[in-house]
């Protein structure tokens, strides 16, 4: 099983075990539109219970983490009415402004912060987007051998080839995409594709200054970095968070 937050990079991760026909389960654990724990207060985030003899736990720069979520939620998976009235009454609807939802308890920040460091306690492969970016195929060959198979080196690379991440978000705008959950909502909207950029360190281009001081300070405050490093699931957040 996959653990991760949404817009951890899954995706990209689900495509590339699929290509080299490694069956894995994919978990968010409640964080998902409509599900259990949707909008829960970051104050109120647990360590989730799993009884799985393998665990991959998936995660990101919180930061690139919610501004892809602030996208996903409100360019690609538009709610239906009755959704949203329910997430009015329950007070758990997601804020239409980026900065608000970056400083959002329930949807921003605090929120992705808080899962990682619950979740970065399981006995899990910790492996962080940012190192599968830049080592990509050592990190699917580490991932389908935690999960028990052991590809050879060239198939691994041929996978890693036919799923980077330009070539991906080229079949999502064409439409060719064989699963659904990869095909673009709006073709001429990049903001709502599902390999909508994938760039670490996207967050400086769509933050304003105050906001990006602020989440700053917050991964500061809450010792992001260090705290992660210790529970066995280092970041790319260097200098930051101690």
């Amino acid at each position: 099983m996959c653990v991760s937050y949404p817009k951890s990079g899954r995706t990209w991760l689900r495509a590339m075990l699929a290509g080299l026909g490694v069956d894995a389960r994919f978990t968010h654990f409640g964080d998902a539109p409509g599900a259990g724990a949707w909008g829960l207060h970051a104050r109120h985030v647990r360590a989730p219970v799993v009884d799985e003899p393998r665990i991959v736990f998936l995660h990101r720069d919180p930061r690139d983490v919610v501004v892809s979520f602030y996208h996903h939620l409100h360019k690609r998976r538009r709610p239906s009415l009755a959704r949203q009235v329910r997430w009015r009454v329950s007070g758990t609807r997601p804020p239409p402004e980026l900065g608000r939802f970056v400083r959002s308890p329930r949807f921003g920040l605090e929120k992705v912060i808080a899962y990682n460091l619950a979740t970065a306690q399981l006995a899990a492969l910790p492996v962080a987007y940012e190192a599968m970016s830049e080592r990509t195929a050592d990190t699917l060959a580490e991932v389908a051998g935690h999960f028990g198979a052991h590809p050879a080196p060239q198939e691994v690379a041929r996978v890693v080839a036919e799923h980077e991440f330009a070539v991906m978000q080229a079949r999502e705008r064409a439409g060719v995409a064989g699963e659904s959950w990869l095909r673009a909502k709006e073709p001429g909207d990049p903001s709502s594709y599902k390999v909508r950029r994938g760039k670490v360190g996207g967050w400086r281009d769509e933050l304003d200054a105050a906001t990006q001081d602020w989440a700053d300070e917050v991964l500061r405050r809450t010792e992001y970095a260090g705290r992660m490093a210790d529970l066995g699931a280092p970041t790319a957040l260097a200098g930051r968070g101690s």
